[in-house]
């Protein structure tokens, strides 16, 4: 995911265009390096109108280098019909070891996992069902950020749902959290931190206090419920396991550097750049008041939210591992 979202073209890219990225690729056919898609299907997938993704982020895609376009055009002249080929995913087809030269077996399994995130949900003409999403919901302003986010920490998680946060010092008013959400974003931590709240208030991640046995505030943990679910495992059952046994103050201290327990964490090696720890350009979420658009496939509707210990998203994750 590194190796896609770092290319030159994306530099400094709305989160919408890098998203829109991802997606493509993981509807990529492996025997011709194409995708077909509607610009109305791809909206959904971003969470955004079909008319903000043909004014706003195929432009984008087109002058960045990244994704060569060929359209079909509707009759006011609008993109309609889409066929897209992801340009860094297929030069890197020939090149052992590229990180990029991706088999069909891993992009199916790459296109399973974003389904369970961010999938909008359709009904098939057999009768199959390809529910929503935990974001499938999530429509207009920076969704695309938040499902970039979500997708994100899912990677970075553990079996047990536990994020590997950033190492080093970081702003104590923000946390640990958020710093590490944001240099995964390549984002501010003011930034980071809005997105943090808004997954948080959808219970898709949470921030869990640790004590020590004073009682004093020693580190917070990141956690994503659904792969711990995902995976048979419960992160209630492991935060209660690495708690000591103390009373939570009263008057909770605010996020320290990592403790002794995180150590090892920090000299993990991490899958983004620690840089932009403190640029001041926010980045996190689009200028965009955009509304999720009904144009998608005759033989699609919309259905049900993703359970979190669905096999969909359990088959996946265990792929990616």
């Amino acid at each position: 995911m590194s190796a896609l979202l770092d290319v030159a073209g994306l530099v400094d890219a709305a989160d919408a265009v890098r998203l829109a990225v991802v997606v493509l690729a993981s509807r990529t056919r492996s025997e011709s390096g194409v995708v077909e898609i509607r610009t109305g299907e791809l909206g959904r997938w971003l969470g955004l109108s079909a008319s903000y993704v043909a004014s706003q982020v195929l432009p984008v895609l087109r002058r960045s280098g990244v994704v060569s376009v060929d359209t079909a055009q509707g009759e006011y002249g609008q993109d309609v019909g889409l066929e897209c080929r992801v340009l860094p995913l297929w030069a890197a087809q020939d090149v052992v070891g590229h990180p990029l030269a991706l088999q069909k077996k891993e992009l199916a399994t790459l296109l399973r996992l974003l389904e369970a995130v961010m999938a909008p949900g359709w009904t098939l003409k057999d009768g199959r069902v390809i529910p929503a999403g935990l974001l499938g919901s999530r429509t207009g302003r920076g969704a695309p950020t938040d499902r970039l986010a979500l997708l994100l920490l899912v990677l970075e998680a553990r079996e047990t749902g536990r994020v590997r946060q950033c190492g080093g010092t970081v702003d104590t008013k923000r946390g640990r959290a958020a710093a590490t959400l944001a240099r995964l974003l390549g984002c501010t931590a003011s930034a980071g931190e809005r997105v943090l709240e808004r997954l948080e208030n959808r219970d898709l991640v949470r921030r869990v206090r640790l004590w020590t046995a004073s009682g004093l505030a020693q580190r917070s943990r990141l956690m994503v419920p659904a792969v711990a679910a995902a995976h048979g495992r419960t992160g209630a059952v492991d935060v209660r396991e690495d708690r000591a046994v103390a009373p939570k103050p009263v008057f909770p201290e605010p996020d320290v550097a990592a403790g002794l327990g995180e150590t090892s964490e920090a000299k993990e090696e991490q899958q983004v750049s620690p840089s932009l720890e403190s640029a001041e350009v926010e980045v996190a979420v689009p200028d965009v008041a955009a509304t999720l658009h009904t144009d998608h496939s005759p033989v699609a509707t919309p259905v049900s939210s993703l359970s979190l210990s669905s096999p969909v998203l359990r088959g996946s994750l265990i792929r990616m591992v």
